[in-house]
């Protein structure tokens, strides 16, 4: 189309995955995910960007499932590159009760507290 670029990129699997680029800014708008049989997966509307220093991030997305008939909107009203990181923020507790499935029949529930 005119004022965008497309970069197609195809999988062994006969994935397929098409890339809209904006030629004036170089900044991605749209990305296609296909699946083997040609549709599509994920239809991705990056519909705003806001620049940090002199780094473009998506700051308004909408990301379609037409398969599922759902879509989704994301939106960061804030954002910071390279932010300190807690040590424990990515620790996960399972709630009471639950079933870990481990590989190999390795399996344990979590008492309650």
């Amino acid at each position: 189309e005119e004022d965008l670029a497309k970069l197609a990129f195809s999988e062994k699997t006969g994935a397929k995955r098409e890339i809209w680029i904006d030629t004036a800014t170089g900044l991605a708008t749209r990305q296609l995910l296909f699946d083997a049989d040609g549709g599509i997966e994920a239809d991705i509307t990056y519909e705003k960007h806001a620049v940090e220093g002199d780094v473009p991030v998506p700051v308004a997305i909408e990301v379609a499932f037409p398969q599922a008939s759902s879509s989704v909107f994301l939106r960061m009203d804030s954002f910071r590159l390279d932010p300190e990181i807690p040590a424990g923020a990515f620790e996960f507790s399972p709630p009471a009760n639950t079933k870990i499935v481990r590989p190999h029949g390795e399996n344990q529930h979590v008492s309650p507290e």
